[in-house]
């Protein structure tokens, strides 16, 4: 009988080892599961880290472009002004130039020995003058000439 019992004890231990053998086995394959699925998570990660990254530099850049924008749209303003003004400013001097021409006009005398004819060929040399004046320092529509678009 001892030989049965070894028998049975070496039969057990077999099967006993045959279900470790499984269990290793499944074991060994949940280990390689677990390390595609921790790699899978790492590059996932790096991923994301990498696109935070892109992200973070597009929006620096965005805000950069912005701040720009606003700083030209400030400049363009301050140069329409400016341009306004100038023109402004033109006017006032056209204005005085036409102003002294007429003045001019009005105060000269003609010499005295002219005849009738003579003084009405130099009203009209005046009037002539005076219209080139007006002509040519009429005032500028400055906001016709200085539209924002």
């Amino acid at each position: 009988m001892p030989d049965r019992e070894a028998l049975e004890t070496a039969q057990a231990l077999t099967e006993a080892l045959t279900g470790t053998r499984e269990q290793v086995a499944a074991l060994t394959a949940a280990v390689k599961r677990s390390r595609r699925h921790i790699f899978a998570l790492a590059v996932s990660l790096l991923l994301d880290v990498a696109l935070t990254v892109v992200v973070a530099i597009f929006a620096v850049q965005a805000h950069s472009a912005s701040t720009s924008a606003s700083h030209a749209d400030a400049t363009v303003a301050e140069l329409h002004a400016t341009q306004v003004a100038g023109c402004q400013a033109g006017n006032a001097e056209r204005a005085e130039q036409t102003a002294l021409w007429t003045h001019l006009a009005a105060i000269s005398k003609p010499p005295p020995h002219l005849t009738r004819r003579q003084l009405a060929a130099n009203k009209r040399e005046i009037a002539a003058l005076l219209a080139y004046v007006k002509h040519t320092f009429a005032p500028r529509d400055c906001q016709k000439a200085y539209r924002l678009p």
